[in-house]
This record gives C-alpha cells, sequence and structure tokens, in this order.
C-alpha cells in the first residue's frame, strides 16, 4: 500500500519548474481536460517571479499530436497582455489564463499539452533548469487532454 500525499499549496496541480532563474510555473488548471473539434479548453497558469527581468516574455501553450504537429495554440504575453513579465516583482504569482482552441480537423485521441516562455524578437525559448541548476529542456509537458469525435 502506498499514500501519495498532494504537495501543500493553495494553487491547483501545484508544481515547481524553473525557467532560467527568473519564472517559476508553480501551478496549473484545466477547466475540462476532454474537447471536440473546434471546442476551447481553458488552461489556467500560474507563475511566480523569481527574479527582476527587463525583458518581456510571451508564453507558448500547444497541444500536440505526433511530431510537430500543433493542434491548438494559446500563444500570448501574460494575462491577455496586461501583465508583461518585466513588470513583475519577486515573489508575485501570476495567474495566466489561456483559451486552447482544438482545430477543427484534430482527430480523436489524446494528446499532450506543452508550455515554456520564449523572446519574440528572437524565438529564444527560456530553458527549464534542474534543482542543482543543469539546463533541462525548454518546454514542459503538463498534462494529457482527450479529443473526442
Amino acid at each position: 500500500s502506498v499514500t501519495v500525499h498532494p504537495r501543500e499549496s493553495a494553487l491547483p496541480n501545484s508544481v515547481r519548474f524553473n525557467f532560467g532563474d527568473k519564472i517559476a510555473l508553480v501551478g496549473y488548471d484545466f477547466d475540462r481536460r476532454i474537447g471536440t473539434p473546434g471546442e476551447t479548453l481553458r488552461l489556467t497558469l500560474y507563475w511566480e517571479a523569481l527574479s527582476p527581468m527587463e525583458k518581456s516574455y510571451t508564453v507558448f501553450a500547444h497541444v500536440l499530436g505526433e511530431g510537430t504537429q500543433m493542434w491548438a495554440i494559446g500563444d500570448g504575453v501574460p494575462i491577455n497582455g496586461l501583465a508583461p513579465t518585466f513588470t513583475w516583482q519577486p515573489g508575485q504569482v501570476v495567474e495566466d489564463p489561456h483559451d486552447l482552441t482544438i482545430g477543427e480537423t484534430t482527430p480523436p485521441g489524446v494528446y499532450d499539452v506543452e508550455v515554456g516562455l520564449y523572446l519574440p524578437k528572437t524565438g529564444e525559448r527560456l530553458r527549464l533548469l534542474a534543482d542543482d541548476g543543469f539546463p533541462l529542456d525548454t518546454r514542459v509537458f503538463l498534462s494529457k487532454i482527450r479529443v473526442s469525435p
């Protein structure tokens, strides 16, 4: 028998993903995890500022199929452009909603949801860092969603 204890947090789906020692993803929530082509799922990300920032990063949120096929894209400046990252103060937590509209031609199946941050002018992404500071990927896979016919 194994007992699994949730992380103590007021945030849904509490996580801790460090992006470049600048921003941490500390939680996320979906309004639902099942949709049909053309429907919109709401993904809410909870970001914590780790250090002062001079640049405005754009958040990307994608529903991915096989390879690099994207079936929904929810990129944007946090809080629909109202909270650029250069305005964040260290320790501040930002509740950031993203709408993911499933493409009309998306076949039924189970899909990954990836998120991360990038600079829009250069496309440079913030690197995900391990606890020891070792650079990992430039994105994190949050959860899977199901697309029904």
